[in-house]
């Protein structure tokens, strides 16, 4: 006679019953776990282990699944960039525009610094003297000029410093896109305001510099066109600078009490070509006095006017690309050129044009200039005032254009030799 057979609780391991009347505590739990292992799992979706057996369950095809699919992400990057701006550079780097640097890389040391400064033309001083010194320390018996060691040009600008001193700051300030008094001041050993007070002689001639290109740039191609704001000012109503425009504000605002104070935005208006050698414009446009806690004004055709922005566009087959601005519109019907535009507004910063244009780009957008907007904030301190005796702080716009000649010139050490030779 067989030996009679009993079921076994698969949870608690009773004869009694069986797992669906246990009544061991936490067996309804147990229970609902089970159903939804036993459930269909969701269409395109796979249960995976933890630990070792997630390892285990990414198999030699998935692997090359996903090294297919960042191929194709790479492939579909590299065609957008190229419906962009009719080119393979990625938009950071052209954003950026890596400058060469030809000069010196390191600090110069008596007669190597005095070569160097002297051959770019940087100092007018007569040639070596016959008279040199030895070095008395017996590991080093060194000979070296005496004009080595002297402190250079007395009465202009550079008093007080050697040439090693003087080629290091040089270096310091063009050889960096970001240039910080900090860090060369703690490595010469000297203190910030004599680094100040030369970087702010680099930075006057940059800056006019920059204004000059302002005479003679122009520019064609795919050009992207656009507006912002540097810094915010507070206005007290009972300033002299600004009396014209409060007073401008009252003819538009008649019978509106006047605010116990104003607020007014440094705005730029800029426009770049497409591509990696393109070249950048920046413009002043007007103070508008608005109310507390309003939004920049959109660009209007008085302000592009007074930007003298048409002025710098040129070439037939020149495309104008705006975020949605009507001002840029009219701006490109009224000197035949043709237009695209997006709206910001709406959350759209690029569009497929549907016809190719004459400038060969397909893509419509400010993406470029959007992040040069972004570089140039970065490249003005913080520290730098917005107001300086109850006006604008000139310093912004210096910073803006050196800034801007920062950006059009390729190689900064020849940039910089040319400027220095005036000072």
């Amino acid at each position: 006679m067989p030996q009679k057979t009993f079921k076994l609780c698969s949870i608690c391991g009773s004869k009694g019953h069986n797992c669906r009347a246990c009544p061991f505590p936490g067996a309804a739990l147990v229970r609902s776990l089970k159903a939804q292992l036993r459930a269909k799992p969701a269409k395109g979706r796979k249960l995976r282990g933890t630990g070792d057996a997630a390892k285990r369950s990414k198999t030699k095809s998935t692997v090359q699944k996903t090294r297919k699919n960042h191929l194709k992400k790479k492939q579909y990057q590299k065609q957008a960039r190229q419906s962009y701006s009719n080119t393979n550079v990625s938009s950071s780097d052209a954003s950026k525009k890596k400058q060469k640097w030809t000069g010196p890389r390191g600090v110069g040391m008596g007669e190597m610094a005095f070569e160097i400064l002297s051959e770019a033309g940087m100092l007018n001083v007569p040639a070596y003297c016959n008279l040199y010194v030895k070095c008395s320390y017996r590991n080093c018996q060194r000979w070296q000029n005496v004009l080595c060691f002297c402190d250079w040009l007395p009465g202009n600008y550079f008093r007080g410093l050697t040439c090693a001193v003087l080629l290091a700051i040089i270096v310091e300030y063009f050889s960096n896109t970001k240039p910080r008094i900090s860090g060369i001041s703690r490595k010469l050993f000297k203190t910030t305001s004599v680094v100040q007070s030369l970087f702010n002689v680099f930075r006057k001639k940059e800056a006019a510099a920059g204004r000059r290109e302002l005479r003679t740039i122009k520019l064609k191609g795919s050009v992207e066109v656009d507006g912002s704001s540097l810094r915010l000012l507070h206005v007290s109503p009972q300033n002299s600078w600004f009396a014209k425009h409060v007073c401008e504000w009252r003819r538009r605002h008649p019978g509106q009490r006047i605010p116990k104070y104003f607020v007014a935005h440094i705005r730029v208006c800029g426009a770049v070509e497409r591509g990696l050698n393109g070249r950048v414009l920046v413009l002043p446009m007007p103070i508008v006095l608005l109310q507390p806690g309003s939004r920049p004004p959109a660009e209007s055709v008085s302000d592009l006017r007074v930007a003298n922005l048409a002025n710098h566009l040129t070439g037939k087959k020149t495309t104008v690309f705006s975020d949605g601005a009507k001002a840029f519109r009219k701006l490109a019907r009224n000197n035949a050129y043709q237009h695209s535009e997006v709206k910001h507004v709406k959350s759209q910063f690029t569009a497929a044009l549907r016809h190719k244009s004459s400038s060969g780009a397909k893509t419509a957008g400010t993406q470029l200039l959007d992040r040069l907007w972004r570089d140039l904030k970065e490249f003005l301190p913080k520290q730098v005032a917005s107001k300086r005796d109850g006006h604008v702080n000139q310093e912004i716009w210096e910073y803006a254009y050196a800034w801007q000649h920062r950006r059009n010139r390729d190689d900064s050490w020849a940039a910089a030799k040319e400027l220095l030779r005036s000072v």
